[in-house]
C-alpha cells in the first residue's frame, strides 16, 4: 500500500484489517472534539507506524516511514477529517470514530479503510524512530 493511500485518514490514515468489537463505543461529536488536538500514535497495514501531532489551531504533523508531512484536521458533521500536504495531495479525509479498549479506530467514510490509534505523550511523537513494528499486522 502506497503512502498516500496509508495517510488518507488520520489522522492518518490507512488500511488495518480490525474487526468491530460488539462493545466499540461510537464517539459523539463531544467526546471527538475532547480527543482532539493531541498526540497519537496510529497503526496501519504492513505493520507500519504512524505518529501524529494535531495541534489545536488545526494544524497538523505526522512521521512515517522516516518521512514527515504536515496536514490539516477539522470536526465536520459529527466525523474527523484530516488532510496531509503529501500523503493525501492536501485533499480532506473524513470519517466516524469508535472506541475499542484503549484504542480508537477511525473508518474512511468514501472506502471504508480503517486505522486504529491511541492517543500518546507528546515526547513518544517527537521523538521516536518510526517504521516497521515487530510483530505488527500484515
Amino acid at each position: 500500500m502506497k503512502l498516500p493511500a496509508l495517510a488518507a485518514f488520520a489522522a492518518a490514515i490507512a488500511v488495518l484489517s480490525l474487526p468491530a468489537a460488539a462493545d466499540d463505543l461510537s464517539l459523539e461529536p463531544e467526546a471527538i472534539a475532547a480527543l482532539f488536538p493531541g498526540h497519537y500514535e496510529a497503526r496501519v497495514a504492513g505493520g507500519y507506524r504512524l505518529l501524529i501531532a494535531a495541534k489545536e489551531d488545526g494544524s497538523m504533523m505526522g512521521r512515517a516511514f522516516g518521512k514527515e508531512d504536515k496536514g490539516a484536521w477539522k470536526l465536520e458533521d459529527n466525523k474527523l477529517c484530516v488532510a496531509w500536504r503529501s500523503w493525501t495531495r492536501g485533499k480532506f479525509k473524513c470519517g466516524s470514530i469508535v472506541q475499542n479498549g484503549d484504542w480508537y479506530v477511525a473508518t474512511n467514510a468514501e472506502d471504508g479503510d480503517t486505522m486504529q490509534f491511541r492517543p500518546v505523550d507528546k515526547r513518544v511523537v517527537m521523538a521516536a524512530e518510526v517504521g516497521r513494528t515487530r510483530g505488527a499486522q500484515r
